[in-house]
């Protein structure tokens, strides 16, 4: 039993380390959908999706590692010159990554086209009103001598009407300013969360090719492979947190460097109770550490709140 059990957890460990060494970039790309630019709804809604998405992908390795391989020899029938079940992923998650940098490469270029035509609405939107002729006035700006009596008696009962007129113009332009920025804001929100469902989908279908040798040739568990999403996620979002408190405290250098030595570490050791104590003392040192930044962030901000009230 005891036997069995530190198997299992070496298994995890081991699962853990793998998913982190080859998804340490998701660091790079999740981090722009967790920043505090984007609303808290938004955030919980990205890291549901990403969640979901792990958890989807580890459920895809599973099943190609138990059945993958039977299915392409049942459709080449057992051709000597068919692809592997890794070398179709591979090839496949390369493709759909090339197919969506040109579908982005073609929004990036259609956006770019319709901004100078907005600029041109709002410049004629802002030159709507002529502007007053300098042969109709004269000096000090009076009207010239020989205008109608009756005619300046209407401009004069109409100014007043006119002045409330333009006081209410440019509230209503603020309002329906605010309205139409409200409204991009959510259309921006609601594009990069599709943006990320398939970056995040389409971005780890090549960890599958890890995945599947791994579990076809017992490198960690079947159970041990259960946990592997929802773990090696919440390891993701903490690092995200950690590196996003830390750019203001520490050199982007720095940071590299502990990334990289991860990594390292990671890669080099195989040993699975050695992998399994240096994963857990990993997971210890960033859990302190971002507890510690949060505690410290908290406290200087309830100090610095109660000294300004003073």
């Amino acid at each position: 039993m005891p036997a069995t059990l530190l198997h299992w957890i070496a298994g995890v460990g081991a699962a853990i380390s793998i998913k982190i060494s080859s998804s340490i970039d998701d660091v790079v790309w999740l981090a722009p959908f967790l920043t505090n630019n984007v609303s808290y709804f938004s955030r919980l809604k990205n890291i549901s999706i990403y969640g979901i998405v792990c958890w989807v992908q580890t459920a895809i390795a599973m099943c190609i590692a138990y059945s993958g391989n039977k299915l392409v020899e049942m459709v080449t029938r057992n051709s000597k010159d068919a692809w592997s079940s890794e070398k179709i992923l591979t090839v496949l998650a390369g493709s759909m990554l090339a197919l969506y940098s040109i579908k982005l490469l073609h929004e990036w270029v259609t956006e770019a086209e319709e901004e100078p035509q907005d600029t041109k609405e709002d410049a004629g939107q802002e030159n709507k009103y002529a502007k007053v002729s300098p042969s109709d006035l004269e000096g000090g700006g009076e009207l010239t001598p020989g205008r109608n009596e009756s005619r300046q008696l209407m401009s004069a009962r109409n100014r007043p009407i006119e002045s409330a007129n333009a006081a209410s113009e440019p509230r209503q332009r603020f309002v329906e300013r605010q309205d139409h920025d409200r409204k991009l804001l959510d259309d921006k929100e609601s594009a990069q969360t599709q943006t990320l469902f398939v970056i995040a989908f389409i971005g780890s279908l090549d960890d599958l090719t890890l995945f599947v040798p791994m579990l076809v040739g017992k490198g960690f568990p079947f159970m041990g492979s259960k946990p592997l999403a929802g773990m090696q996620f919440y390891l993701h979002a903490l690092m995200i947190q950690l590196q996003l408190q830390l750019q203001q405290q520490l050199p982007s250098i720095i940071i590299i460097i502990i990334i990289i030595t991860i990594i390292i570490i990671s890669s080099i050791i195989t040993i699975e109770i050695i992998i399994m104590m240096m994963m857990m003392i990993i997971i210890i040192i960033i859990l302190t550490i971002a507890i510690t930044v949060k505690v410290l962030h908290y406290g200087m901000t309830f100090l610095i709140e109660g000294s300004g009230k003073r």
